[in-house]
């Protein structure tokens, strides 16, 4: 009977205990955040610090305390003792988890560009648009936190393209979405700040991080073809851009434009530009935080950094034919300017501006200064 009492008492002490002290009920179960995204990122680690032991198949983290099953700590992202320190630097092509890639679907391993790296973790974005997804299911007042494309990326894509010992690889992430953010322009509410797994970059971050046009213009794969991604066309290119973005897409970012009711995307040309939430040809490229212990280089890649698409949505090389550029003549320089970076103004003869075309680097446009293109069968 005493026994019995003294349960009861401890029970009660515990639930008091958690009730003023804050604890939420899914404690176990919460990794702390490491904000890569924004400046000045740091990792929240626990007090508790042990030997790194290992104990009932788990080892203990020698920096927190925190037990884990695989290489590397779920809380924050230490080393498993023993194993090897992988670091990647940025612009690198790194494999992580996959995603049908195919016209008939077949998964294929996601290939991810490096946009940061802060210790043991790196900052990715998907080479590719991999696949299309409305911002928001309906045309209304929308922001990143409630919009219908987050729920998608960190459930539904979550699940699928990533196994169980992938996720926890995945950093949770403070996602800014306050007003620097967004386009100077605009001073349109981008809703509250939230904590994601899976995300997309904000309008001033794709400006941190991506030098030009043809750093942020992006080919599909033919998955996301399929599922009805907005192509633009060589003709329309040609006809409307002076070639342009042709055989691109464009991908949403989570800003929000001149309305709530609108967001930013980049578009085929790699410009920034705005449309309905609602849309339903827009692809996406996800971004997300990493532990590199997860990740797996590609290496020997046919493409050396560039954006460009295989001809049928896969990265094999055996499946790339390469002809001289069309627009170029295989000569890598570009033919509006002649690889001087420069044109004459319209507004003013006397005066040169930036060429347009090759946004002043005087490198082909369409095959990014490599003088070959890839041949579509």
């Amino acid at each position: 009977m005493k026994g019995s009492v003294f349960s009861i008492i401890c029970l009660v002490l515990i639930l008091v205990l958690v009730e003023f002290t804050g604890l939420p009920s899914g404690m176990a179960e919460y990794k702390p955040v490491r904000n890569m995204v924004a400046h000045g990122a740091t990792a929240s680690k626990g007090s508790l610090v042990l030997s790194g032991r290992e104990q009932d198949g788990n080892w203990y983290c020698p920096e927190c305390g925190t037990p884990n099953s695989f290489n590397f700590c779920s809380n924050c992202g230490a080393k498993r003792p023993g194993t090897q320190q992988r670091s990647f630097r940025v612009g690198d092509l790194v494999s992580f988890g996959s995603y049908p890639y195919t016209r008939s679907g077949r998964y294929t391993e996601i290939e991810w560009i490096v946009l940061e790296t802060d210790g043991g973790y790196a900052l990715l974005i998907s080479r590719y648009g991999i696949d299309t997804c409305q911002y928001n299911r309906e045309k209304t007042d929308v922001t990143w936190e409630s919009s219908y494309i987050r729920r998608w990326l960190n459930s539904s894509f979550k699940y699928e393209a990533f196994s169980e010992q992938e996720r926890e690889a995945i950093l949770w992430t403070e996602v800014d979405n306050s007003d620097n953010q967004g386009d100077r322009k605009h001073n349109t509410d981008g809703g509250a700040d939230t904590v994601d797994q899976v995300f997309l970059l904000s309008y001033q971050e794709v400006n941190r991080l991506f030098g030009n046009w043809l750093d942020r213009s992006v080919y599909c794969t033919a998955y996301a073809e399929t599922r009805g991604a907005n192509i633009r066309s060589r003709e329309k290119a040609d006809d409307l851009f002076d070639g342009k973005g042709a055989g691109k897409s464009y991908w949403w970012l989570r800003t929000p434009a001149n309305e709530q009711y609108r967001a930013y995307y980049i578009n085929a040309g790699g410009d920034y530009d705005w449309g309905d939430v609602n849309n339903r040809s827009g692809t996406i490229r996800p971004a997300l935080c990493v532990a590199c212990h997860a990740l797996n280089d590609i290496s020997g890649d046919p493409y050396e950094g560039q954006n460009r698409r295989p001809s049928d949505g896969t990265s094999k090389k055996n499946k790339i034919e390469y002809v001289s550029c069309h627009k170029c003549h295989g000569t890598g320089i570009c033919q509006r300017c002649y690889g001087s970076g420069t044109v004459l103004s319209n507004a003013n003869p006397d005066k040169t501006r930036s060429c347009y075309s090759c946004s002043g680097t005087g490198k082909c446009f369409f095959c990014a200064g490599l003088g070959t293109e890839e041949k579509v069968n």
